[in-house]
């Protein structure tokens, strides 16, 4: 145990300390050491949520508006009613949160007891929905003692659908509205600049990449905090620029029109290394950068050429391109690189995908049984042009919401052993050019450049004591001896309790204001309805869909019931306001 200590303690240096009292401290969220998922394996990252702290594993959501809360799997998605097959099922699912067992949860100001669509306007058009109960609680990022953020009142929705197999770490700042309200709820990113606990708005994410023969977890960094001082009373937001490869960065992206597609880019080729081997896409397309869904979703003609360049074929019954084991094996052994080629304006940069980066497998429930395929899916029109999670093996994305743009360079893939370069984002409003270790994007009119890519300052290692701290908190989170189920009561019926003793982690772990309700230039709302009610009429919180056109359907194999659910508005509403937009779902008074 004493190796696996040591391990976990230098893997939990994420967060590292800077004794300089004039040096930036980076806060990163560490991740949880774990591979999750049933469609690849996942770096996900620790979140407590309630009173007291129920650590649950999560994905960080970049989706705009899908990204505006946490998502927590609740116990309905792991009863016998949905998936009773699935063994140890709350485990595999990153934990489960029980609202009840919880001394802060709270819906009361919310209709229908919290019971909403999911918040999934764009993932929607892919097929990805579901319903969740919302409600508000105290939210820790890390793990207890990690001496990260702590907010409270903060929106989560209780999840069982399976088309989100993980729960969510919203990073999205757009606030989510409903018509019962009458203030838009903050998102976790907006509290935390509302609060003062960051200056500006940004993040950078990559996935991981558990498939290197050192795999590397995921990296997401969220804020850069500078003690306050009468000349830098500020605290920062900004990403480690050791996560990218600065000679391969695409920089200053702007934010793509439609702000529920914020993440636009133009992908102008992919292509691979194969002797005499044609471009798989040779017309550029705009895709939409969106870590909520796995897939690469490309137009059909072009998942043609994957098809014969590959041998791939499309399975219309699950809508996949499973692969048998002769196929997996001649992949395996032709290995090709794949480049996808990104543009912005005159500017180009490619990212270099081994074939490692797509030898995905896939297991039940989404699939009869488990299986190997390639995550690429057939877009049905350019509103599905999508380059998921599997991007972000290989990519890493810089979002900087003060201005409106984004940078995508190719991951350098560290290990845990290199210090953090940590750059500034400075808001737009901040003449200051001081940044800590001596580096920085402001100038002296407060208009920055944009996302810099030389303009870093080294972050020394964590202070021994602080380090030890955090390294002895996750000794103990894993070492906890298994607590016996414990039985509660929610309206009668039986739920699961959520425990610490979570399966061993992997091996080879070896703003601008805040905004509002409607942005001035046609950013549109959409609204959670107070008049239409999902009632629970079954042991498990059965969930329920609009029927289409009079059929009776099914949504993520909940089933359909009489009463009427509470969907998404066809048509946007505007309301004024001068910052950013905020979706609402669609209430009383469409």
């Amino acid at each position: 145990m004493g190796s696996a200590a040591g391990v976990l303690l230098s893997s939990f240096c994420f967060v590292h300390f800077v004794l300089s009292s004039s040096d930036p401290i980076a806060l990163s969220i560490p991740p949880s050491l774990y591979w999750d998922g049933v469609d690849g394996s996942w770096s996900t990252f620790h979140v407590q949520v309630g009173t007291p702290g129920q650590t649950v594993r999560l994905l960080p959501g970049t989706s705009a508006n899908a990204g505006n809360a946490i998502w927590a799997v609740i116990p309905e998605g792991c009863s016998a009613t949905y998936n009773a097959n699935i063994s140890n099922c709350a485990n595999e699912r990153g934990y489960v949160f029980k609202s009840n067992t919880s001394t802060t949860w709270s819906s009361e100001r919310l209709s229908n007891g919290g019971l909403y669509e999911l918040d999934t306007y764009v993932e929607g058009s892919l097929g990805y929905d579901g319903n969740a109960y919302y409600g508000f609680d105290t939210v820790s990022l890390g793990l207890e003692g990690s001496a990260l953020p702590i907010l409270h009142n903060q929106l989560v929705a209780g999840i069982a659908s399976n088309n989100y197999w993980l729960g969510s770490l919203g990073i999205s700042p757009i606030p989510h509205n409903f018509t019962t309200l009458d203030s838009p709820v903050r998102s976790m990113l907006s509290t935390l600049r509302e609060t003062g606990q960051i200056a500006s708005t940004s993040w950078g994410y990559t996935a991981g990449s558990s498939y290197l023969s050192s795999p590397v977890f995921g990296s997401l960094t969220l804020i850069i905090t500078t003690p306050r001082t009468p000349a830098n009373n500020a605290i920062r937001g900004g990403y480690d620029e050791a996560q990218l490869d600065a000679s391969k960065t695409l920089s200053a992206i702007p934010f793509g029109a439609d702000f529920t597609r914020d993440l636009m880019v133009d992908l102008q080729s992919i292509t691979h290394n194969a002797l005499g081997s044609s471009p798989l896409l040779s017309q550029g397309v705009s895709v939409f950068i969106d870590s909520m869904v796995t897939a690469m979703w490309l137009p059909i003609p072009v998942c043609k050429e994957f098809e014969k360049a590959f041998g791939l074929e499309w399975d219309s019954s699950s809508e996949m391109y499973l692969l048998s084991t002769s196929q997996h094996n001649a992949l395996l052994d032709q290995n090709p690189t794949l480049t996808l080629t990104l543009g912005s304006g005159s500017k180009t940069v490619d990212i270099k995908f081994p074939y490692a980066a797509f030898d995905l497998e896939i297991s039940p429930p989404l699939v009869s049984s488990k299986s190997y395929y390639f995550p690429l899916k057939q877009a049905q029109n350019e509103s599905q042009y999508t380059l998921g999670r599997v991007f972000l093996q290989e990519a890493y994305v810089v979002a900087d919401y003060d201005r409106q743009q984004f940078q995508v360079s190719q991951a350098a893939h560290p290990g845990t052993d290199v210090e953090q370069k940590i750059t500034t984002l400075y808001p737009t409003d901040n003449n200051s050019t001081q940044s800590g270790s001596g580096s920085g994007s402001g100038s002296d009119d407060g208009k920055d450049s944009g996302i810099g890519t030389g303009t870093t300052a080294a972050i020394a290692v964590a202070a021994a004591a602080i380090a030890a701290l955090t390294g002895i908190a996750v000794w103990f989170f894993l070492r906890r001896k298994k607590k016996s189920t414990a039985r509660a009561e929610l309206s009668g019926e039986e739920i699961y309790e959520h425990r610490s003793d979570e399966k061993d982690p992997d091996p080879s772990g070896t703003a601008t204001p805040l905004f509002a309700e409607m942005g001035a230039e046609g950013t549109a709302i959409h609204e959670v309805g107070s008049e239409s009610k999902v009632e629970l009429d079954a042991p498990h919180a059965t969930f329920y869909e609009m029927p289409d056109k009079g059929e009776v359907a099914e949504k993520d194999g909940f089933g359909v019931g009489t009463p009427q659910p509470i969907e998404m508005d066809a048509s946007p509403r505007f309301e004024l306001d001068g910052g950013y937009g905020g979706w609402e779902k669609a209430g009383s008074d469409r």
